[in-house]
């Protein structure tokens, strides 16, 4: 498959610019995302290590509220002791919900302030820690009496055999971890060693589901590894719904409860993400103006230039010539390029004023070599010259050659114009013929139209003899078969025509003479030219070196411009009667024909041939075929 050199250009520009653009956003991006990966675990740790603190916080500061209950209940074992132990202030000790007692006479709970509104007060509930005795204060899974919903409990037996309690809804633990910020999205939670979720993340409705989702993947994780006995990781990612999160995991030395820091990648990574696409937006706008002006670029100083050159060798291959001129580049080698080949059209076009055009167009066009040989073709001849020459020669001498340069000239151009090719000059007379070397419709036709341009243009160039008389033209047109080619030997060649064909062209221009016309033709140049052409018939005659008889046309014009006058029918009739052996009939005929038209030289010829007829007539076999006895 061939590709347009524009298009490689464009192609290789474009390749540079989107391998450049590419390594350096490739580059860009995997700086950004290790930078911002390592943001994210930083402030992931950061996260971490500032709730531990406040759970610990938190953690010390109930069992210091248990610790104070418990010296003020040991100090004075009175209920009325008991009861403002339980309903002492706890200060900062905000996540704890409530203290209880259980004495002999079941378990009495003081609610914090603020848990369910106005001062603490004292209700006596059961069932809110386990029953399992324990010898030294510790954390157990309780039942929060605030707000009867899960929690832990710092439970621990006094001296006198009862149990103290300070206890923490889970749920507080859940708006202790949600006020802390994690990300835009993230979120904290608590699993225990099964894998269960004790404090959910917080958050939005559409973010906390993602995040107990991804918490419970992670309960599960946790509790496989525990199940293999393998240590759990300090971070690990979770994927869901193909979104990524960061998990870091922390253990609470509490209950075996592990703490994780989710935080979405997209949080960190998301703007990185946003900034890629602009970037990758940026750099595709950028790579295809880019693009547009390589192309641009590429068009105007290396395609443009190049396409024109190509476009001169097709001229040249067709030996248009004058169409190849030297074309400015700014680039040194097609400007040398240019340059040469506008050297190499203007020596062709001197070689081309030697040989025919076509022949060379041919040539060059299927890289062929001129070889001796010719073929047989039906063709046009025209042979045209200028009736009077010699003897105007001998009187100008040298000063003869503008004369016949200038009929030479207008000759060719004729012929070149209605596409016929100039075979050769000899002396005034021009050699054209049409049908080769290509095959050429029309031959007939455009010949005649030729001949009548020779004959018109001639004359009104105003060319004079040496006695100031304008000069004449004569022309002969021939249509038949002819060796066609290149004749002679291989050291010098001359693409011609011969053949009889080629002599009766011949004869028939030095016929003129003979008739006093302008313009032969032969029966088969008429025929073949048809209605087009307006023409009177000549003579039957018997050419020099020729025995048989050839009717003969004059060629009066086209039939589209021309009117056919009064006194060509008046001359057929008379010529018809002559044929007949009507004489007397066919010089009346004459003389009515040159009545209308004085002078006519086919009129005279045939009335002195009348009369000589008459005075002798002819024997029985006579053919009216006039023999010329001149070439």
């Amino acid at each position: 498959m061939r590709t347009g050199l524009q298009t490689i250009l464009t192609t290789l520009a474009l390749g540079c610019v989107l391998i450049v653009a590419g390594s350096v956003h490739i580059a860009w991006w995997r700086t950004a995302t290790r930078n911002s990966t390592a943001l994210a675990i930083e402030i992931e740790r950061q996260v971490t290590t500032s709730v531990r603190h406040e759970w610990w916080a938190q953690v010390t500061g109930a069992e210091a509220a248990w610790g104070a209950a418990a010296r003020l209940i040991e100090r004075d074992s009175s209920l009325a002791a008991r009861d403002a132990a339980l309903t002492q202030p706890l200060g900062s000790m905000s996540l704890v919900t409530a203290l209880a007692h259980e004495g002999t006479k079941g378990t009495v709970a003081a609610i914090e302030p603020g848990k369910r509104g106005g001062e603490p007060r004292l209700q006596t509930v059961a069932g809110i820690w386990p029953a399992a005795d324990a010898s030294t204060p510790g954390w157990v899974s309780a039942i929060d009496p605030a707000e009867a919903e899960p929690a832990v409990a710092y439970v621990g037996r006094l001296s006198d055999g009862s149990r103290l309690g300070a206890f923490v809804a889970l749920s507080q633990f859940s708006r202790l971890l949600g006020q802390i910020a994690v990300g835009r999205t993230g979120g904290a939670a608590v699993i225990d060693p099964a894998g269960r979720l004790v404090v959910e993340p917080a958050g939005h409705d559409r973010d906390r589901t993602k995040l107990i989702k991804v918490s419970r993947r992670i309960g599960a994780a946790l509790a496989q590894r525990a199940e293999q006995s393998e240590p759990v990781p300090e971070r690990i990612a979770v994927e869901l719904a193909g979104e990524r999160f960061a998990v870091g995991l922390s253990p609470l030395h509490f209950q075996g409860w592990q703490f994780a820091v989710i935080v979405p990648e997209s949080d960190f990574l998301g703007e990185i993400d946003a900034t890629t696409r602009r970037v990758g937006i940026g750099l595709a706008l950028a790579i295809a103006l880019a693009g547009l002006v390589a192309a641009a670029l590429a068009k105007l100083l290396l395609v443009q230039p190049i396409r024109a050159v190509v476009a001169d060798l097709a001229h040249l291959e067709r030996f248009e010539l004058d169409a190849l001129v030297h074309r400015r580049s700014r680039l040194i080698e097609i400007d040398q390029l240019s340059a040469a080949l506008a050297r190499m059209a203007a020596g062709l076009a001197n070689f081309g004023r030697f040989i025919p055009v076509d022949l060379v167009r041919e040539l060059v066009a299927h890289g062929g070599r001129a070889e001796p040989g010719g073929t047989s073709a039906r063709i046009t001849i025209l042979f045209a010259d200028l009736a009077g020459f010699t003897r105007l020669a001998e009187r100008l001498g040298p000063a003869v050659l503008p004369v016949a340069s200038r009929f030479l000239e207008l000759a060719s151009e004729a012929v070149e114009r209605r596409a016929g090719t100039v075979d050769k000059f000899i002396g005034d007379a021009v050699m054209a013929f049409w049908g080769a070397p290509r095959p050429q419709p029309h031959t007939a036709l455009e010949a005649c139209r030729a001949a009548l341009a020779i004959v018109a243009e001639t004359t009104a160039a105003g060319l004079m003899d040496a006695e100031g008389q304008p000069l004449k033209v004569r022309v002969g047109l021939h249509s038949g078969e002819a060796i066609i080619g290149n004749i002679g030997s291989r050291t010098r060649l001359n693409y011609t025509a011969i053949g009889d064909s080629v002599n009766l062209a011949s004869r028939l221009e030095g016929a003129n003479k003979a008739y006093g016309t302008a313009i032969l033709i032969s029966e088969e140049t008429r025929r073949e030219a048809g209605q087009a052409i307006l023409v009177r018939e000549v003579d039957s005659i018997a050419v020099y070196g020729r025995d048989l008889g050839v009717t003969v046309y004059e060629l009066l014009g086209l039939s589209a411009t021309t009117i056919c006058p009064a006194w060509v029918e008046c001359y057929e009739r008379a010529l018809a009667a002559y044929r007949q052996r009507r004489f007397r009939d066919a010089l009346h005929l004459i003389e009515t024909c040159l009545a209308q038209k004085p002078g006519d030289g086919p009129a005279v010829a045939l009335a002195e041939r009348c009369r000589d007829l008459l005075t002798a007539p002819p024997p029985p076999d006579w053919q009216p075929v006039h023999a010329l006895q001149t070439k």
